[in-house]
């Protein structure tokens, strides 16, 4: 008798390309239609709603209505946390083509992993803040120091607000380009957030890459003691 989890089942649903193509891009945290998916996945309107079904099935994407409108994400904490893994232990990627060379150097820059920043700058950042002393690793967690919770309140992010939510406040997670880790957990995406929200990044278009704006550039260079060049 087998009692052990089907792990088949859900190895055969990751494994498909385009369901693949599809999980990468919901990674970026933001909610997205079943036609915006099946157009950058390269597939049709009615394969995409079967992929969509497949995969709802097993608890990987969540479903969420607005009105008339449905938007597909990624389950959770846990399915984006393992979809990193798997990537970090896949073949690294490569490219066949000239535009595929640039969109892979953008997304080892930069990008987003289920709302927090990865890339070499995620990890860029990750090591800047250990360095600093800002937040320490313990174990499998996040400790956000007395200068760390002042140096983010300085930047105007609000922590306190952030231990409370269902998600884990910090945690460190294995970047799958850079075989480091980057800043994961509310903190991260609250870091995330806040620089969306000051023009410091911005995404690229159908993508989860993103890149750091002129003004970006300056603030990681003098704020957060990073150089990128």
């Amino acid at each position: 008798m087998n009692v052990g989890p089907n792990l088949s089942k859900i190895a055969s649903i990751i494994a498909d390309a385009s369901r693949g193509k599809m999980l990468a891009l919901l990674m970026n945290l933001d909610g997205m239609p079943a036609t915006e998916l099946a157009a950058i996945a390269g597939v049709t309107p009615q394969t995409a709603s079967s992929h969509l079904s497949k995969m709802l099935s097993v608890g990987l994407i969540k479903l969420t209505k607005q009105g008339r409108h449905k938007y597909y994400s990624i389950a959770s904490d846990e399915v984006a946390d393992t979809l990193e893994k798997l990537a970090f232990l896949a073949p690294a990627p490569v490219a066949q083509t000239t535009a595929e060379s640039v969109e892979l150097r953008v997304i080892k820059m930069g990008r987003t992993c289920y709302g927090h920043l990865a890339g070499k700058i995620g990890v860029a950042l990750y090591d800047r803040f250990i360095e600093q002393g800002l937040i320490k690793r313990h174990h499998e967690e996040i400790l956000l120091t007395k200068k760390g919770e002042e140096f983010f309140a300085d930047l105007g992010i609000e922590v306190e607000p952030l231990r409370t939510l269902r998600r884990k406040f910090a945690c460190p997670c294995l970047d799958w380009t850079e075989r480091k880790h980057h800043l994961a957990g509310a903190l991260g995406k609250a870091l995330a957030d806040h620089m969306f929200q000051e023009k410091w990044i911005r995404r690229v278009r159908d993508s989860r890459a993103i890149v750091l704006t002129e003004a970006g550039k300056k603030i990681v260079a003098q704020k957060f003691a990073v150089d990128l060049t």
